[in-house]
């Protein structure tokens, strides 16, 4: 949510998907979600990138700028 097309835009952008790639493939292990990072030149939080159809909802409590504060739920 509020990446561009790709990359870019207000969103967190840095994601590790080649480590969720190899332990998919290599061990069986899909991910359910994956954790985004804002770079760091620009004001930094995490969110969850969730696994379609799935999307990130602020848990009402505690920092929205950590990911551990959102779940992964239906829309």
């Amino acid at each position: 949510p509020g990446m561009d097309h790709c990359r870019g835009g207000d969103g967190a952008q840095d994601v590790d998907y080649i480590s969720a790639l190899e332990q998919w493939v290599e061990q069986g292990v899909a991910p359910d979600r994956l954790l985004a990072r804002r770079p760091p030149a620009a004001a930094q939080f995490t969110r969850p990138v969730c696994a379609y159809p799935s999307v990130p909802l602020y848990k009402g409590d505690g920092n929205p700028a950590d990911a551990a504060n959102w779940q992964c739920a239906a829309r």
